[in-house]
């Protein structure tokens, strides 16, 4: 018996809804704008998430539109984490998702920007559904917003050696920063291009007025997309040792000598560790060479 998958593709923006439950009564905590544009390879790549204005009338429907959701669902208590699609066509929003539990955005400095913008955050909330009906009675059930702000996550666009992040201290500087967090991208460290935002420094941004964060959003965004944000050394010998991967018993093309690849190989060892020495005559830092 044949088996038929049917899909609707949802074109419109994402957004994601950060609420808690208490004995069906739904309070929100955050609004989202996922910023998914192409990039990397893949068309939906994660550049970062923006606040959204609970006054917002679109963003008024959406969250009406995630309590219902809940209450179909039967999700009388704890986190959530929603996203639906704003229908542009149709002027309203579809789910895509629903994870009980809080954003992964909480994680980390998530939490300071939460802060910031509508002074609580998801985990507190949560834990005051759970363990502490007053606290959760006294929090509203839609915020009002103090500042402005939104997460980005600076990617890399290219493998290879992080020598340097140039763009953070041009971030540090704007008016709307308020934090960063590195996960995972170190100097001295063999960094690859990723599809997913995981691992990347996430910088965070707030300012009282939206044209600020605005601004500073793409300034920073315009960095990544240029390849000023990360200095990255290409990586030949890792690009090597990808090409003599087996792949069907042989080496890949038309099976390239085993001797002549370790002589390319030590050939580009010889050419990094010269580019590593001038690099440390020129900018004065010291780089460790692993032979």
């Amino acid at each position: 018996i044949g088996k038929v998958l049917i899909q609707e593709y949802l074109q419109g923006k994402e957004y994601v809804i950060d609420s808690v439950s208490r004995d069906g009564v739904h309070k929100i905590v955050m609004v989202w704008n996922e910023d998914l544009r192409p990039g990397n390879g893949i068309f939906n790549f994660f550049y970062g998430f923006k606040v959204m204005d609970p006054k917002d009338q679109n963003i008024q429907v959406i969250i009406d539109y995630a309590n219902k959701v809940l209450d179909a669902t039967g999700l009388q208590n704890g986190a959530a984490d929603m996203e639906v699609i704003w229908l542009e066509d149709e002027g309203r929003p579809c789910v895509l998702d629903l994870n009980a539990r809080w954003t992964a955005l909480m994680w980390h400095d998530g939490l300071a920007l939460e802060k910031a913008i509508v002074g609580n955050d998801q985990i507190t909330a949560t834990a005051n559904a759970y363990l502490d009906g007053d606290a959760f009675n006294a929090m509203p059930l839609v915020p009002s917003i103090k500042q402005h702000g939104a997460i980005i996550f600076t990617m890399a666009h290219h493998t290879g050696f992080l020598r340097d992040t140039p763009g953070l201290a041009v971030a540090k500087k704007l008016p709307s920063y308020l934090g960063s967090y590195n996960d995972g991208m170190f100097v001295g460290t063999l960094i690859q291009k990723l599809p997913t935002n995981h691992p990347c420094p996430f910088i965070l941004i707030a300012h009282k007025e939206k044209a600020v964060v605005d601004e500073d959003y793409d300034r920073i965004i315009g960095l990544e997309n240029s390849d000023a944000w990360f200095n990255i050394t290409p990586s030949t010998w890792y690009t090597l040792l990808t090409a003599l991967r087996p792949s069907d018993g042989g080496l890949p093309g038309h099976g390239l000598p085993a001797i002549a690849a370790l002589a390319m190989l030590a050939v580009a060892a010889v050419l990094a560790h010269a580019a590593m020495s001038r690099q440390s005559v020129r900018d004065g830092m010291e780089y460790l060479a692993i032979e």
